[in-house]
């Protein structure tokens, strides 16, 4: 049995940052897109979690939401 403790096992699970390099990849043409398209580039595009709340929150404030 490891030393390791819960929360060290599944820090080994993380994403990895998002660098500028992916941001540029990710990024879309969001305004006036509704949710289903949103979604749907969303999916297709994102490989992680992290990739998928920048995404979310890039078209949330390009459709008059806020980041709260």
């Amino acid at each position: 049995m490891s030393d390791m403790t819960f929360d060290e096992f599944f820090d080994q699970f993380e994403p990895p940052e998002l660098t500028e390099e992916r941001k540029e990849e990710l990024n879309q043409d969001w305004q006036g897109v509704n949710g289903a398209v949103a979604f749907s580039l969303i999916e297709r595009h994102a490989d992680n979690w992290k990739e998928i709340d920048y995404m979310m929150q890039q078209w949330l404030l390009k459709n008059g939401g806020d980041n709260e």
